[in-house]
């Protein structure tokens, strides 16, 4: 399966803001890089419309849950959506960390725009 195709919303926050330069592309001014600031980074750029695309993709993913294992999700965030960070390394599974980003898409928007959000170089 295609999935930069099939979820193409995705693919721009997975690929364009979350790949494996992650690290490096944004200015952490001294505080502990992690993906939320990034995905409110993301959440701000972009119409209202494509984060509503953003968030009934990321729906489908999650609900592809019940038959994957981590070889699966291995090979449609990384290779398929191109994201560069695991999950586990903030010490959740892919769901919870999928339900994570979710979360920070569907919050009131003034609520995004209050928190850190890192510029890029």
């Amino acid at each position: 399966m295609d999935y930069n195709e099939k979820y193409h919303n995705l693919y721009q926050l997975f690929g364009g803001y979350l790949n494996q330069s992650w690290l490096d592309i944004y200015i952490w001014e001294g505080r502990e890089p992690t993906y939320q600031p990034i995905v409110r980074k993301y959440k701000t750029e972009f119409p209202k419309e494509d984060i509503e695309k953003t968030i009934a993709e990321l729906k489908e993913v999650i609900a592809l849950d019940n038959n994957f294992d981590e070889e699966d999700w291995r090979e449609v965030l990384s290779w398929g959506l191109s994201l560069g960070l695991r999950p586990r390394g903030f010490g959740l599974s892919p769901r919870e960390w999928l339900e994570d980003v979710l979360n920070i898409l569907e919050e009131p928007m003034e609520i995004s725009k209050k928190g850190f959000i890192p510029e890029g170089i």
